[in-house]
């Protein structure tokens, strides 16, 4: 190694994240394989030299590992007779995730309920929710397979809320798993979906503080949602108040959100009370005139029940292909 001199202070190390920083040496070698040898930082006690890139400037050659130091660890860099140690402290924790919503929020549910969202305040850890969440009868005692377990965990793209889907078995009528276990929920009974606090988030932290659900069950929910019995609140033009679609009946939650939509007009959807209200809150100013609500008629109700049929009709004997795939529902702005 060429060194030409030092700097009148002499060599000095320093850390600036994520590099180590040898200054003070002046060089004209910008050969790294060299510096490497002679400018060493490892893990404190252990004598092999971390993997990582060396820059070497007229006054100062810095090094910055190929993979980010590991908190907890202690780390050493040494040239010479200079050395300087370093521990990367642990993260400091976020903060504590916890269960924002579970819907339907009612407590009086029908007995045909096909499913249950969580909804987390962050994103989870996946593959084993089944574990943690169960149903309990008024007597305390679990009820047995009441929730389809897959393997492909029925997750937002965010990880941010779980489908927790009934057996369908259990559900329609005329089905072995109906006819061999029974209803997972009866009329006149009462439950409570429970969440273990145990459950990790996906930053490997408990919840802490586990979710208790309690409601009452209900005769079956036979009818569709009928677009013909909501209730628009309008906006007025050259403004952005809210469009506030009311419904009778609730709408599935997270349905709500992507098969109800304005033509030509994009902004914020919100679905408020647990889905008795769809909320758009444009991006420009409403324009007056005519304007077009859109709803696929796929949108369900809680138990599946949608605008084309039944849960307990198959939509391909019901209407399917025969209709128009969306409802149709005209508002003007004035």
């Amino acid at each position: 190694m060429l060194l030409a001199g030092c700097g009148s202070d002499g060599p000095s190390l320093a850390y600036n994240a994520p590099s180590f920083e040898l200054s003070g040496v002046v060089t004209q070698d910008t050969d790294p394989d060299v510096w490497q040898e002679r400018f060493v930082v490892a893990v404190a006690g252990h004598d092999v030299p971390m993997f990582g890139d060396y820059e070497v400037f007229a006054d100062r050659v810095v090094f910055t590992p190929s993979f980010p130091f590991t908190p907890g660890l202690q780390y050493r860099a040494t040239y010479e007779d200079s050395t300087l140690d370093l521990a990367i402290p642990e993260p400091a924790p976020g903060p504590e995730t916890v269960i924002t919503a579970v819907y339907p929020d009612s407590d009086v549910l029908p007995e045909n309920l096909l499913r249950f969202y969580l909804q987390f305040s962050a994103p989870m850890s996946q593959g084993r929710a089944y574990d943690f969440v169960r149903l309990l009868d008024n007597e305390g005692e679990e009820v047995e397979l009441a929730f389809l377990e897959i393997a492909e965990e029925l997750w937002s793209r965010d990880g941010t809320r779980l489908t927790l889907l009934f057996d369908p078995g259990r559900v329609k009528h005329g089905l072995m798993p109906r006819n061999e276990a029974g209803p997972a929920l009866v009329a006149g009974r009462r439950y409570t979906l429970e969440v273990a606090g145990a459950w990790l988030d996906a930053a490997g932290q408990a919840l802490g503080e586990g979710k208790r659900k309690d409601f009452e069950v209900r005769e079956a929910d036979v009818i569709q949602p009928d677009p013909s019995a909501w209730q628009l609140d309008l906006p007025l033009a050259d403004g952005r108040a809210p469009l506030v679609l009311h419904f009778p009946e609730l709408v599935d939650h997270a349905q709500a959100n992507r098969l109800i939509w304005v033509e030509g007009v994009s902004g914020t959807v919100e679905v408020d009370d647990g889905g008795r209200k769809w909320v758009l809150i444009p991006d420009r100013d409403w324009v007056a005139g005519e304007h077009v609500l859109l709803v696929d008629r796929d949108l369900e109700d809680p138990v599946g029940n949608s605008i084309r049929a039944l849960f307990e009709v198959d939509a391909f004997d019901a209407e399917k292909g025969t209709t128009p795939d969306l409802v149709r529902i005209p508002f003007t702005v004035r």
